[in-house]
């Protein structure tokens, strides 16, 4: 696991109380397309959660009748709520401690861009999934951007902020490789899934005021722990400084996302001929 990857989960881990009380509901929106997209009947099925975090994707699951196990790298991340979410696992998607096939289908949501080796994770992910079942990812689209995202950090900035030296490295890095649609595509394949479909979708995320858009960036991990070094009246000062930056009428949330719908290949039966293409 290199520094970055490590620092990036420690942060993760910080930041689980932040996320929960700004990003998460957002997320739980946004999760909605990956229930509504899947290419098999959820009721009743086995899915894997990976990357489960608060378990804003977990409960979309959840009521679509699914039986879910959420599994994280993070342990700060999955004791949000615990009493109230299905069976949860400390796990890396990496090295996940699920047998083969244990699963009808596995979801990840905002997760793929997050882990340096996406390639990697999906075969591993794939692997606990029996053949035939549906691996499906969703993540934001690398062309999409949103003005009070920079509105937010330049505000910041001028009050000390500095992007953590994981973030860099994440957006310059990591992120993009699964970020654009053919990027995404290829990865999914190079994993061995077959077939892959990656679709684009508007979500809206019926955010519209500017407290909330704000509270939607400040409860990231890469800003918690600047705002919460901040002394009361100095965060006061921040706010109002980035609600006059932001204005009373933004524009709405309406991230464009990309779903990436795979299939596992079918293990082949004892004695089952190999297809061979005609010479």
């Amino acid at each position: 696991m290199s520094a970055t990857w490590r620092e990036m989960q420690a942060a993760y881990s910080r930041g689980a109380g932040g996320w929960a009380a700004g990003p998460a509901a957002i997320y739980r929106v946004m999760a909605e397309p990956l229930v509504h997209h899947c290419p098999m009947p959820l009721a009743g099925a086995r899915v894997l959660d990976f990357g489960a975090g608060t378990g804003a994707t977990t409960a979309a699951i959840v009521d679509a009748g699914a039986r879910v196990v959420a599994a994280d790298l993070s342990p700060d991340m999955l004791r949000v709520a615990r009493r109230e979410r299905p069976p949860a696992a400390g796990a890396d998607a990496l090295r996940l401690p699920f047998r083969s096939g244990t699963f009808d289908a596995a979801m990840g949501a905002f997760v793929l861009s997050h882990i340096p080796d996406p390639v990697t994770a999906l075969a591993e992910v794939a692997r606990c999934v029996r053949g035939n079942g549906a691996v499906m990812t969703i993540g934001f689209c690398g062309s999409w951007e949103h003005r009070v995202k920079t509105v937010v950090e330049e505000v910041m900035t001028q009050f000390g902020f500095e992007r953590p030296a994981w973030y860099e490295t994440f957006k310059r890095d990591v992120e993009v490789r699964t970020a654009f649609p053919d990027r995404l595509e290829e990865v999914a394949t190079a994993a061995g899934l077959d077939p892959v479909a990656v679709a684009a979708v508007t979500v809206d995320t019926a955010v519209r005021e500017p407290d909330d858009l704000i509270a939607w960036r400040l409860g990231y991990p890469s800003t918690v722990p600047f705002m919460a070094g901040l002394d009361p009246a100095r965060r006061e000062e921040l706010l109002a400084a980035l609600r006059d930056a932001v204005g009373p009428d933004p524009d709405p949330l309406l991230p464009e996302l990309l779903i990436m719908t795979g299939r596992v290949r079918a293990a082949k039966r004892p004695g089952q001929p190999t297809s061979r293409k005609p010479s």
